[in-house]
């Protein structure tokens, strides 16, 4: 399928000046619907490879009205590390995450912004979320409520690993001594691709079938000298517990900025099993529900 054509490219962000890798579904950057996609922990934008056809398919012979841009994360898959020490917080992703779009919009596609600039620009978009992804798409749709027209998310609703104010002295002491330790730690090397496959696919963090296991490591992995051994290429720091952590009272006014319409899905079998944490209730049962559908597929 032509218009669901895929192509890599490399953003340059605007606040980190990291390099943030991206793979770019379709023909028309200035397509009708725009998608920006964001994976979970320690996944990356393979993760969409499967839903992206899909997609294509709906629109059949409309296919030149989506585009779809799936980001590494800073972090993950062929994007660059952060260059300083210590773990990944919401606001090491953020800056650049409420940037993209105007990052993108620089950039020349193809030559598709040449050909026709009135048409590329991404005034509005939809975007996607999955698991981290799924916590930090609600919180760009809130503060940027003008542009994003549309949410949807998967396993997620919202920051989930937030933090009470008496919580607050004990959790960050004893999370700074474990990151110490998390700090020496680096990606150790599996005999195999494959078998590096197989520990992605019974990850604790989230199991998955061997055939998305395969599609995640083949952005994600690396051979050593030469191979057969290969070893992931995510910062070993993501493993690095935050020090930076919202409230639940910030996130949910972040969320109640939300102008545009969401759908989440909780998946039977996703990473929080049979229901979603409290947080997550509270905020589906606070948020306006005419503009909030839920919808739970044992299939996802």
């Amino acid at each position: 399928m032509e218009g669901g054509r895929c192509e890599e490219r490399v953003f340059e962000g605007k606040y980190s000046g990291a390099k943030i890798a991206a793979k770019c579904w379709g023909r028309n950057p200035g397509a009708k619907h725009k998608i920006l996609a964001l994976h979970g922990w320690m996944d990356n934008a393979a993760t969409w490879d499967r839903v992206v056809p899909l997609l294509f398919e709906l629109f059949g012979k409309n296919e030149e009205d989506l585009y779809f841009v799936s980001l590494d994360l800073l972090g993950h898959g062929k994007s660059e590390h952060k260059k300083d020490r210590g773990g990944y917080t919401t606001n090491d992703y953020l800056p650049d995450l409420l940037t993209i779009v105007d990052i993108i919009n620089q950039d020349k596609i193809s030559g598709h912004s040449e050909q026709n600039p009135s048409n590329y620009k991404w005034d509005k978009f939809i975007i996607m979320g999955h698991s981290l992804g799924a916590g930090l798409s609600p919180i760009i749709a809130g503060l940027l409520p003008t542009k994003v027209k549309g949410l949807i998310n998967v396993e997620g609703f919202g920051l989930w690993n937030v933090i009470n104010d008496a919580d607050l002295p004990a959790t960050i002491t004893k999370n700074v001594f474990e990151n110490i330790q998390a700090m020496q730690q680096t990606n150790k090397p599996f005999d195999s691709f494959e078998v590096a496959v197989e520990k992605r696919a019974s990850s604790p963090v989230g199991k998955t079938s061997i055939e998305n296991a395969r599609l995640l490591c083949d952005r994600a992995t690396k051979l050593v000298d030469g191979g057969p051994k290969v070893i992931f290429t995510h910062d070993p720091q993501l493993k690095c517990t935050s020090l930076q952590r919202w409230s639940e009272g910030q996130v949910t006014s972040v969320i109640n900025n939300i102008t545009c319409k969401c759908l989440v899905m909780w998946a039977d079998q996703g990473f929080y099993l049979t229901s979603p944490p409290t947080e997550e209730r509270k905020r589906n049962n606070h948020f306006i529900s005419e503009r909030l559908k839920i919808i739970r597929d044992k299939n996802l």
